[in-house]
């Protein structure tokens, strides 16, 4: 089990080398997108990065009194974890935008935007301040 946790990250790579190719042909890249599609998805990568710093702070914080309330992160997530969840994230959503006509704005992308902002307010309403990522 050590092993596999030591190499894990060199094991996530994989996956995206195997499917790069076929993916590629299946959508439009970031250039092709229009500035709207363009300006949401980089509004999501912002906010999901403060989010994520957020919560590094806030559980390296020696009060001990913050526990993380998403799920897929469990309540003590590690640096890593979160940050292959985030990216996971990330290129869903890019495919996702890249597999629609250009004229329509991917609802997922707009609902995941507002929701992470959402977490970014609420986290700064607690002490968390949205000014850690920078």
């Amino acid at each position: 089990m050590k092993i596999f946790a030591k190499h894990f990250k060199k094991l996530l790579i994989i996956p995206f080398l195997i499917l790069s190719g076929s993916v590629e042909a299946e959508f439009r890249h970031f250039n092709d997108w229009s500035n709207k599609e363009k300006a949401l998805f980089l509004t999501y990568g912002t906010v999901a990065y403060i989010d994520h710093r957020q919560t590094r702070v806030a559980l390296a914080d020696p009060c001990n009194c913050y526990r993380e309330a998403n799920v897929l992160y469990g309540s003590t997530p590690h640096k890593d974890k979160s940050i292959a969840i985030n990216l996971a994230a990330m290129g869903i959503l890019y495919w996702g935008v890249g597999s629609l006509p250009e004229d329509k704005v991917n609802p997922y992308l707009l609902g995941a935007t507002l929701g992470r902002t959402a977490v970014v307010i609420h986290n700064d309403s607690i002490g968390i301040d949205w000014r850690v990522a920078f």
